[in-house]
């Protein structure tokens, strides 16, 4: 009886366990690539340009940032040639430090909304006006493990 027990609390452990595994780690095998056709603003101003890099062997980036005054004042983001590591809960934020190195960091910006992609060229717009000279870096963030996964420092 004590064995069958045993052998039934492994299983409940198993069951539990596999989709936890799953959510955790398969971003990581998990590719997605999107093309978003290229939005040509022609009063769009150019305000900073960065690239992407690698925090550490399992969190990098790769690929170019463009940050754009629209005409109405709001901020347009665009990535291209971009590539990261996927994982959980990625978002996209402009980050007030031009190397952030964690969480309060980059969260101390304007959070742009989820990643699109893992991969391709695609842009973001901040919803409301905004000031260019605030940001000094775009990074790509996992919110709910409060991890940095790249970020690109605005020149």
């Amino acid at each position: 009886m004590t064995r069958r027990l045993g052998l039934v609390a492994i299983g409940i452990a198993i069951i539990v366990a596999l989709p936890i595994a799953w959510y955790v780690v398969s971003p990581l095998f998990i590719r997605t690539t999107l093309v978003e056709p290229s939005a040509v603003v022609a009063e769009a101003r150019p305000v900073g340009t960065g690239t992407f890099g690698e925090i550490d062997a399992i969190h990098k980036g790769s690929g170019n940032a463009r940050v754009s005054r629209l005409p109405d004042g709001r901020l347009r983001v665009e990535f291209s040639n971009f590539t990261v590591t996927n994982g959980p809960d990625l978002h996209v934020f402009l980050s007030r430090h031009p190397k952030p190195d964690g969480d309060a960091q980059v969260k101390d910006g304007l959070n742009l909304g989820k990643l699109k992609a893992s991969e391709g060229a695609f842009s973001y717009e901040t919803e409301e006006p905004a000031d260019p000279g605030e940001f000094q870096s775009v990074a790509i963030h996992c919110v709910q493990f409060r991890t940095l996964f790249s970020y690109a420092t605005l020149t």
